[in-house]
């Protein structure tokens, strides 16, 4: 699956699709939202962020387990994130505090299948 088939699936509200996916340079998951009050995640959601803006571009996905196989990461389960959880504004906001200059283009969004995943 390329870029542009995560960003439809998660457009079409088909997160699952995404399951079984190796993580790579424009593929990230995280099983949990970052804890936005702890400075040190604020830290880890820039570098995130960042390395995607410096590579040209990539999806961040809240609300997937993986494991590791080969020394690889793989997508392998959904874990219901609660909306309560993940102020997207908030996000967005340290996104462009945090990071100079801005990165264009970054979406914050659900891709909710009744599961609710967060989509970066």
């Amino acid at each position: 699956m390329d870029l542009k088939a995560v960003r439809a699936a998660l457009r079409a509200h088909d997160p699952a699709l995404l399951l079984e996916q190796p993580e790579g340079q424009w593929l990230d998951a995280k099983a949990v939202p970052y804890a936005l009050r702890d400075p040190r995640a604020v830290e880890e959601l820039a570098k995130d962020v960042c390395g995607f803006a410096n590579g040209g571009g990539g999806v961040l996905v809240l609300g997937i387990a993986t494991r590791l196989v080969n020394d690889v990461e793989i997508l392998d389960a959904i874990v219901p994130v609660d909306r309560a959880l993940v102020d997207r504004d908030q996000i967005r906001k340290l996104i462009r505090a945090h990071i100079t200059p801005a990165p264009r283009g970054v979406t914050v969004d659900w891709s909710d299948d009744q599961q609710g995943s967060c989509v970066l």
